[in-house]
């Protein structure tokens, strides 16, 4: 009985999940992603980073390895950090259940899992906050679950948690305010700032705003006794809340201190991105949700709009209620389209793309507006109705002739069917024409039919990938790196000649150097970028290509991979080792170990920017104590430009100016080999994405807008290389463009002094790391782990101090002598935060019990469960009274109908005696 109960009491609110679910599925199926085709669901960063950042969660839960640290992303990284910003969700943990090869498709289901929920919980806080427990709920719920921000951003899969937690958020809000509980909101906060900081942050600023908001349209601003008991309060719970995510904010907010902070600045001047008309129109039916950029994804279905609108006409709502609302869309309206707003409320940053990262949060307060115009609706004079018809009618019809460009047509056009389905039925609804049966029936339908349009037209303008390109040659790939492990134990690092993914390590699963991630350490970016490789702090990567044996060594490269024959038959930094499957394997020639002796000048050592081969034997000649020169610059023999004007040219570094801006521009570079050597090209290009060189007729492009040092090879004398790229039109720039050849002896020489005191690692795990170094002379001992504040080392079991080179790398200070060295990792800050998340739960558990026993400050529990019995009580009678509302229209509507008799033959009814 309890069982039946329990379905029948949540019928609508499974309802609501099943159905967003299936028409999700439903819209992937459309997209033919496996197994309906041949496609996969990640796209943009799903596919760089969000994936690449899943598996390695997935390999993680599945070996039992350390959550806290992964040697396959960015050379060694604070992976609880990676897990902050993109796969904290607990609904990750269901990853256990799949195999690696049907990941992709977890991502699926998962994905379409966060959209339901998100309906789901919105139809609970419908029925909790306006106690009705019927099929409008459902409808509304799955309109929240379907608006432009789930169907836009569903590919930022780690933000949809909390466009999901928001209803619950913001139901537990509601009891705290009126002091009816505070567990919801305080367990739902903190779940939103686990599951995903970044968007946590923006709710909490959400929270603040709307608690403003409820205080302005419920009491009076000059009561300060209840407004600082209502502050107090709500600060409470919500630091409680806080302290309960402690142990994940705490981290989390030390680690992102080592992140590149802002590429875009500080707003000097107030700037409006859209007209208020503009972002009325995002709500209008059919307007594509925005992918990478455009208006805000605040679009949530036209029924929504026509109800946001009878919701501020209706005067059974209190005046109070909705200027006070009014005024809450009015500043979410503002923090939508003026930068100094938008940019304090993202956190004080600029968005890389993907902007309004809040957008969900104007839809909540739309659709739930929306649907208490819906309650009372029947209240409304039948002229307000017609009022709002034909106001919409003539405004949409205005904005036609405002936008008369073709691809508005299909808003226009789709407003104004909607506009005339929805008033031809509330309207005939209105005149009791049609039954409540009939009129629920219709409203389902055509919501039914709106919300899964949304969804197919979110899945195609988002787009997917193949399935079969990703990864290429994986099993390949995977099997070969496994073998190297079996093979070879110490512990080193891989990497692959020309990357294709910006985060292969964690994409084919090696110890490798690359990656792409919000969370990027900056000062490893910086290095990186000054050594050459494709690395910019402001877009947080640093990703590897072939490079030469000082980045190979003082990385612990030993062995480098080839998918597609891209290695040269002679090179300074590798020898052919061997192949297994379609996979070629070079050894380094140079390789050192995680870590080595070297001479103290490393501290005075600094980057130059945009000329690594000076960085690199700076280097070098810091870490061997003595100066080495190992590049020698080379000369073009052609620099030819069309349609540009040089304007500067000093040594490496080139401006220029077009002489049409209405047209592109073209530079061409050619080097003659002096003599048969190792050579290298450097190339920054920032306004070009590719550059094309040729060498005896054979073309291979680069990417270098981000700078890149290029592998020749080893040329003869005499041969040509041939550099080409083009610049935009419209934009004079610069670049930069160098050439040297590499001088093997003069490196090997110091390779023997470097390569003389090596760290023999003896165990590693991925948060510790122990070995032994015998130490000649004192001296400075450097390592390639990537400094954070988490790391600790003892050396012979004494506490030694890390010292930071460049902010990058970790070194010690080491006598002459044998030592054992142990390095350990834990996240900085976990510990504390870990303390903070106790302190917390036990104080929720003591508030809770203590509110039980009528004791204490906080509100018993007794009193919270009255008031659940009380909430659950009214919904049951709102549903009985509904029915037998329904029941009654229908006995009037029939009243009007020809009666039957038992066969069901129609028969006149009998005249009254």
């Amino acid at each position: 009985m309890r069982f039946k109960a329990f379905i029948k009491e949540n019928k609508y609110i499974m309802l609501t999940f099943g159905i967003a679910f299936a028409i999700m599925i439903f819209a992937f199926g459309i997209l033919k992603l496996y197994p309906f085709g041949d496609r996969q669901i990640m796209v943009i960063d799903s596919w760089h980073q969000y994936y690449p950042f899943l598996q390695e969660l997935h390999s993680k839960l599945r070996s039992g390895s350390s959550l806290f640290y992964s040697w396959n992303i960015g050379g060694g990284i604070n992976f609880f950090l990676i897990m902050a910003y993109y796969a904290m969700s607990p609904l990750y943990l269901l990853s256990v259940f799949f195999s690696q090869a049907y990941l992709r498709e977890f991502m699926m289901l998962i994905t379409a899992v966060k959209i339901a929920l998100a309906g789901t919980f919105f139809a609970i806080y419908l029925r909790g906050q306006f106690k009705r427990n019927d099929i409008f709920v459902m409808l509304f719920g799955l309109m929240y679950a379907f608006s432009a921000y789930a169907m836009g951003y569903y590919w930022d899969i780690m933000w949809l948690d909390n466009m999901a937690l928001l209803p619950l958020i913001v139901l537990g809000f509601h009891r705290v305010f009126e002091e009816r509980g505070f567990l919801l909101y305080t367990i739902t906060l903190a779940l939103a700032m686990i599951s995903n900081f970044y968007i946590g942050y923006f709710i909490c600023e959400f929270i603040i705003i709307y608690a403003i908001f409820t205080y302005i349209k419920s009491y009076s601003i000059r009561d300060f006794s209840t407004l600082f008991g209502k502050i107090f309060t709500v600060a409470f719970y919500s630091i409680l809340g806080m302290g309960l995510a402690a142990i994940t904010v705490v981290p989390t907010y030390e680690g992102i201190n080592l992140a590149y902070a802002t590429a875009s600045g500080n707003p000097s001047s107030i700037k409006f991105y859209f007209t208020f008309m503009e972002l009325f129109n995002a709500l209008l039916a059919n307007v594509p949700p925005s992918i990478r950029s455009g208006l805000p994804n605040i679009n949530s279905g036209f029924l929504a709009l026509i109800f946001m609108i009878l919701y501020f006409a209706s005067k059974s709502i209190p005046l109070r209620e909705r200027i006070a609302n009014f005024g809450l869309l009015i500043v979410f309206f503002l923090i939508s389209t003026v930068n100094y707003l938008d940019f304090i409320f993202h956190a004080f940053h600029f968005p890389n793309e993907v902007p309004h990262r809040f957008a969900f949060m104007v839809s909540f307060l739309i659709i739930s507006w929306a649907y208490e115009a819906f309650l009372h609706w029947e209240k409304l004079d039948r002229s307000v109705i017609w009022k709002v018809v034909v106001g919409l009618f003539a405004y949409i019809l205005l904005t036609e002739q405002l936008n008369p460009d073709l691809d508005y047509k299909l808003v226009i056009y789709s407003s104004l069917i909607l506009l005339a389905l929805y008033g031809s039925v509330f309207l005939l609804k209105s005149d009791k024409k049609i039954s409540q049966r009939v009129f629920t029936i219709v409203l389902t339908v055509i919501v039914l039919i709106q919300i899964t349009s949304s969804a197919i037209v979110g899945t195609e303008t988002t787009g997917s990938s193949s399935r079969d390109g990703y990864a290429p040659k994986k099993e390949d790939v995977t099997d070969t790196v496994s073998s190297l492990y079996a093979s070879d134990t110490d512990f080193y690092r891989i990497e692959m000649l020309k990357w294709f993914s910006t985060n292969d390590p964690a994409v084919y699963g090696y110890r490798g150097i690359s990656t792409f991630s919000s969370t990027a350490n900056a000062s490893m970016s910086y290095l990186n970028q000054a050594f050459g490789l494709a690395a910019a702090p402001e877009s947080n990567r640093y990703l590897y290509a072939s490079s030469t044996p000082v980045v190979n060594s003082i990385y612990n490269i030993k062995y480098l991979l080839s998918r597609n024959g891209w290695a040269q038959e002679s090179n300074a930094s590798y020898d052919f080792y061997e192949t297994v499957g379609d996979i070629d394997v070079y050894q380094n020639k140079y390789p050192l170990s995680l870590g080595f002796m070297v001479n103290d000048a490393i501290s005075n050592w600094s980057l130059t920017a945009k000329k690594p081969f000076k960085t690199q034997e700076e280097y070098l000649s810091a870490a061997v104590g003595y100066p080495v020169q190992i590049f020698s610059p080379m000369e073009p023999t052609t620099a030819e430009y069309t349609n540009m004007t040089e304007t500067t040219n000093s040594d490496t570094y080139h401006t220029y100016t077009l002489k049409n801006s209405s047209q592109v521009g073209n530079v061409r570079y050619v080097y003659t080999i002096p003599k048969t050597q190792q050579t290298y090209i450097y190339l920054f290009t920032h306004l070009t994405d590719d550059v094309d060189v040729t060498i005896d007729g054979e073309k291979e492009t680069y990417e270098t807008r981000r700078g890149l040092v290029i592998d020749l090879g080893v040329l003869e004398a005499g041969k040509e290389v041939e550099v080409t790229f083009e610049v935009p039109k419209d934009k004079n720039s610069s670049f930069y463009i160098s050439a040297a050849g590499f001088d093997e002896t003069a490196y090997a020489e110091a390779y023997a002094t470097l390569s003389d005191e090596l760290f023999q690692v003896t165990k590693f795990s991925d948060t510790r790391i122990e070995g032994t170094i015998d130490v000649k002379d004192n001296g400075r001992f450097l390592t390639s782990i990537p400094y954070e504040p988490g790391w600790t080392a003892t050396v012979d079991g004494v506490k030694a101090t890390i010292i930071p080179v460049n902010s990058a790398l970790i070194s010690l200070e080491l006598p002459v002598g044998t030592h054992q060295i142990v390095f350990k990792y834990t996240p900085a800050g976990f510990t504390s935060g870990a303390m903070i998340t106790l302190i917390s739960i036990i104080a929720v558990v003591g508030i809770a019990l203590i509110g039980k026993k009528k004791k204490g400050i906080p509100k018993k529990r007794k009193r919270e469960k009255n008031t659940e019995d009380r909430d659950h009580k009214e919904i049951q009678e709102n549903v009985r009274d509904e029915e037998n509302e329904m029941k009654d229209r229908e006995k009037e509507s029939d009243d009007d109908k020809p009666q039957k008799d038992s066969e069901g033959d129609a028969v006149e009814p009998k005249p009254e005696e």
